[in-house]
C-alpha cells in the first residue's frame, strides 16, 4: 500500500498526522518545505480538506529534519559541523561551507574533524592492521572575520548542504554534495558577489593514525589539461586526487589555490577516477538518487520533533556511510575522520536491522556477501590467533586481505572479545530470512552461521556441574571494564547460545553435538548474583557492580534474540540498568550504552523507561543541543557523529511502532509520544510489511505479506499468503503520554 492510498483509508486524522509540523513537542512548530526549499505557512488544521486531497508529501516529512542555521559561530562556543557522503566518499563541513583551515587560530570550537575521507584510502601499518587515512582539506584561504546574512541548511531529501554569508568584501553561497552515482566525486557550486575570494585544496603531507603513528605522505602534483592532479603515496597506498573547476587555479607548495570569480562557478574533486559528468549533472543525479532512496524506504511521521529528526538524520548518515559495493565498510563514525579508522562488525550489527526493516536489503545482503567472501581468511585468522577451528570474526575487520593481518600480534586485548562472531551470524541469518532465497542462503548465510557456531563449539567445555563453560586465554568481554582472561564471559555465553541455536535451526548440526550442548545448558546459572541478575563473567562477581561500561546483561533485549520471552535475570538487570552501569545516574554514558538502554526499553514495552532513557541524552551531553548527531561517549566532543549509536536510537524508535523481536508481530506496543504516529512500509522478519496510524484511541493498521506468512499477532495466529493485504482497526497503542 503506498502512502497516499494508506492515508486515504485511515482518514483525516492521518492527514493531519502526516503533514509538516510539530505536535506539541519541545521544538515548536515547523514550516512546510516545498520541493524548491522555500517555506510556506504552517500546516492547516485536521479538518482542512478530505483524505483524497490531503497535501502530504514525503519531502515534507524528511525536510522536518533539515538542519537550518541563521547564526554564524560565536567566539568560545562549540560548533557541530555537518556530515554528508555517499557510502564510499564523505566529509564533514564547517560553518563556512568548507573545511576548517589547519593550523590557524579561530574564535570558535569545532566538534570533530573536517577532511575528505575515502573508503579505498587506507594503509597497512603497525600491527599489520589497516587504517583509513584522510586525503585532503579544502578551505577558505582567509576565513571571514565578521559576517551578516548568515544561513546554513542541510537538506536530507536532496543530499546537499548549502551555506551563505556576506563577508563585507564579498558575499557567497556554496552548495556541496557527494555524487551518489559516481561515488568517487565530490561537488561544489559557488555563487559570488564582490570579491573575488580564494579557497585552497591541500593534500595531507603527514597523517596521524592510531597507536602513535605519524606517516609521511609524498605528494607529486601537476596541471594537466586544465585540471590539477596529485598522486598521494603513503606506505603501501597510492591515491590519485584531482580538482577540476571553471574558476582560476594556481598550484603552489601546499596544493592548489582557486580564485572564485563573480557569479556562478563549480568545482569537482575526484579520487582514483575522472568525472564523467558536468557539475550540474552530478548535482542533479545526486538529488534524484536521494529522493528516490527516501521514496522506496520505510517512513515515519512522529509527533515528537527530536524523534523525527533522529529518525531522518540517522538514516541519512547510515546511507552516507555505507552502500552495497562490497568494498569494505566505513568505521563507526562514517567518513567524518573521527574516532577509529577501521570498521567493527559489532557496530555494524547495530545498524543492520534497520537496513532490513526499512527496505535497504541491497546493503544488508552486500555486507553478508562481503564477509562470506572472506570466510577462508577468517578461518585461518582464527586458527592463528586463537588456535581453534571455526570463525572468530575479527574485532576490527581489515580493508584488505586477512593474510598478515595482526601479524605478529594484535594491538590490544579488545581484539579478543569472544562475543563478536554471533553478530555476523545474526546478520547472515536474518538477511536470509528476509531475502527468502534458498540458493543465496546456501552460498552466503549458512557458511557464516556454520563456522561461527563451530568456533563456539571449539571453545565450550563441559564441567562437573554438567554445564558447558568457556575458559580460554587470551579472551575479553563486551564490558571492557570487566577484566581480561576471565571465565564464562556472559556476552560470550549468549553469543554461543545464539550461534548454536541458529545452526541447529538451519539443520547445520551434522553430528548432533550442538543439540546435546543446548540440552545440557550453558554456564548461565554459575553467573547468577544475589541480586537476581547475571555477573558479567565468572571471575568478577560483584566487583564491577556499578562500574560496568557496557551491560552485557541486556544483550537478550538489544543484540541477540536468544529467547521468546524475558528471562527473570534479564528483567532484573533491565530494572537495575542505572545501578549496574558506570555513570548512568549522573547521567553519563560510555560508548553506545544509552542506545542499548533505549532499545532494551522498547523491547520491554516500557514507554516510561524509554522516555527516561531518551530524556537523558541531552543532559548527559550524549547529543548536541540541535540533535544533529551523537557523541561516542558523554562529553567526548571530538568524537562526533557516532553512527553506531544513531543506529541503536533509530532501531529503538522503530521498535516502539512495529517489532517482532519476541517472535510475534507487535504494533504500537511501546508508544512514548503524545499525538498521532503515522508510518508505512516497515519490514519485519515475519514477512509482513506494516503501515498505519496509532494514537491513544485506536490503531488503523495495514498488514501486507511479502511472502507466505505464519506468525502470531496480538496473541492469535496470523496466516497470510504472499501478496495478501489486511486492514485492521484495533485499540490504541500503549503509551504513557
Amino acid at each position: 500500500m503506498n502512502r497516499r492510498d494508506l492515508l486515504g483509508w485511515i482518514g483525516k486524522g492521518a492527514c493531519y498526522a502526516a503533514m509538516v509540523g510539530i505536535r506539541g513537542g519541545r521544538g515548536g512548530r515547523a514550516p512546510q518545505v516545498t520541493r524548491g526549499g522555500s517555506a510556506s505557512s504552517n500546516r492547516p488544521s485536521a479538518a482542512a480538506g478530505t483524505p483524497e486531497k490531503c497535501p502530504v508529501s514525503l519531502q515534507s516529512l524528511i525536510s522536518r529534519a533539515d538542519v537550518r542555521r541563521d547564526t554564524a559561530p560565536r567566539s568560545g562556543l562549540p560548533w557541530v559541523p555537518l556530515y554528508q557522503g555517499n557510502g564510499r566518499f564523505g566529509s564533514c563541513y564547517g560553518p563556512w561551507g568548507l573545511h576548517v583551515p589547519p593550523g590557524k587560530p579561530r574564535p570558535y570550537t569545532v566538534h570533530g574533524n573536517t577532511q575528505f575521507m575515502h573508503l579505498r584510502r587506507y594503509v597497512r601499518a603497525k600491527f599489520g592492521a589497516d587504517y583509513l587515512i584522510p586525503l585532503a582539506r579544502m578551505f577558505w584561504e582567509t576565513e571571514p572575520a565578521r559576517v551578516s546574512a548568515y544561513a546554513q541548511q542541510q537538506s536530507f531529501y536532496d543530499g546537499t548542504i548549502s551555506t551563505s554569508f556576506d563577508a563585507g568584501e564579498y558575499a557567497v553561497r556554496i552548495v556541496s554534495w557527494f555524487d551518489a552515482v559516481g561515488r568517487n566525486i565530490a561537488g561544489f557550486e559557488f555563487e559570488v558577489t564582490g570579491g573575488p575570494p580564494s579557497i585552497v585544496v591541500a593534500p595531507f603531507r603527514e597523517v596521524k593514525v592510531h597507536y602513535d603513528q605519524r606517516l609521511a605522505v609524498n605528494v607529486s602534483a601537476s596541471m594537466v589539461e586544465g585540471a590539477w592532479h596529485a598522486r598521494l603515496d603513503c606506505l603501501n597506498a597510492s591515491a590519485r586526487f584531482s580538482v577540476r573547476t571553471n574558476a582560476g587555479m594556481t598550484p603552489f607548495s601546499d596544493g592548489v589555490r582557486i580564485r572564485l570569480p563573480r557569479g556562478r562557478s563549480w568545482l569537482l574533486i575526484a579520487v582514483n577516477d575522472e568525472p564523467d559528468v558536468t557539475a550540474e549533472e552530478s548535482l542533479r543525479r545526486t538529488r534524484s538518487w536521494w529522493q528516490a532512496e527516501w521514496e522506496r524506504g520505510a517512513w515515519l511521521d512522529l509527533p515528537d520533533d527530536e524523534a523525527q529528526k533522529t529518525w531522518v538524520r540517522s538514516i541519512a548518515y547510515i546511507l552516507s556511510s555505507y552502500n552495497d559495493e562490497k568494498l569494505g565498510m566505513a568505521g563507526p563514525m562514517g567518513f567524518t575522520g573521527n574516532g577509529w579508522p577501521f570498521s567493527f562488525p559489532q557496530d555494524l550489527s547495530f545498524i543492520h536491522p534497520l537496513l532490513l526493516s526499512t527496505g535497504r536489503t541491497n546493503i544488508a545482503r552486500s555486507w553478508v556477501e562481503y564477509w562470506a567472501g572472506h570466510l577462508e581468511g577468517m578461518k585461518k585468522y582464527t586458527k592463528r590467533l586463537m588456535g581453534v577451528g571455526g570463525v572468530f570474526v575479527p574485532w576490527e575487520f581489515p580493508y584488505g586481505s586477512l593474510d598478515g593481518y595482526y601479524d605478529p600480534e594484535p594491538p590490544n586485548m579488545f581484539t579478543y572479545e569472544l562475543h563478536n562472531s554471533a553478530y555476523v551470524a545474526r546478520m547472515a541469518h536474518e538477511t536470509a530470512i528476509v531475502l527468502d532465497d534458498a540458493e543465496w542462503t546456501r552460498a552466503y548465510a549458512e557458511p557464516l552461521v556454520r563456522e561461527t557456531a563451530e568456533f563456539y563449539l571449539s571453545i565450550l567445555k563441559k564441567e562437573n556441574d554438567g554445564r558447558w563453560h568457556i575458559d580460554i586465554t587470551p579472551s575479553m568481554g563486551q564490558d571492557e571494564l570487566g577484566g581480561e582472561n576471565q571465565r564464562d564471559y556472559l556476552c560470550a555465553l549468549y553469543s554461543a547460545q545464539y550461534c548454536l541455536r541458529t545452526a541447529v535451526g538451519r539443520r547445520l548440526d551434522k553430528t548432533g553435538r550442538m543439540r546435546s550442548i543446548l540440552r545440557d545448558g550453558l554456564a548461565f546459572p554459575s553467573l547468577l548474583s544475589r541480586y537476581g541478575f547475571y555477573h558479567t563473567n565468572g571471575g568478577s562477581g560483584l566487583a564491577d557492580y556499578g562500574k560496568q561500561k557496557h551491560p552485557p546483561q541486556l544483550n537478550p533485549l538489544a543484540f541477540l534474540p536468544v529467547s521468546k520471552a524475558v528471562a527473570a535475570p534479564t528483567r532484573r538487570a533491565y530494572n537495575m540498568r542505572y545501578e549496574i552501569t558506570a555513570g548512568a545516574k549522573e547521567p553519563g554514558f560510555c560508548g553506545w550504552t544509552l542506545g542499548e538502554f533505549l532499545l532494551a526499553s522498547a523491547r520491554m514495552r516500557d514507554a516510561a523507561g524509554w522516555k527516561r532513557d531518551w530524556n537523558n541524552a541531552l543532559p548527559a551531553n550524549y547529543v548536541d543541543p540541535e540533535w544533529i548527531q551523537f557523541y561516542e561517549t558523554s562529553r567526548s566532543w571530538g568524537s562526533s557523529f557516532y553512527v553506531t549509536t544513531a543506529g541503536l536510537f533509530t532501531q529503538a524508535i522503530l521498535d516502539c511502532v512495529a517489532s517482532d523481536w519476541w517472535g510475534e508481530l507487535e504494533v504500537g506496543a511501546c508508544i512514548p509520544w503524545r499525538g498521532d504516529v503515522s508510518f508505512g512500509d516497515i519490514g519485519t522478519l515475519a514477512g509482513v510489511k506494516v503501515s498505519g496510524l496509532i494514537n491513544a484511541k485506536e490503531m488503523k493498521v495495514t498488514l501486507r505479506a511479502e511472502r507466505d506468512v505464519k506468525t502470531t499477532f496480538r496473541g492469535k495466529p496470523l496466516v497470510m499468503a504472499k501478496g495478501e493485504e489486511r486492514r485492521l482497526t484495533l485499540p490504541g497503542g500503549k503509551t504513557t503520554a
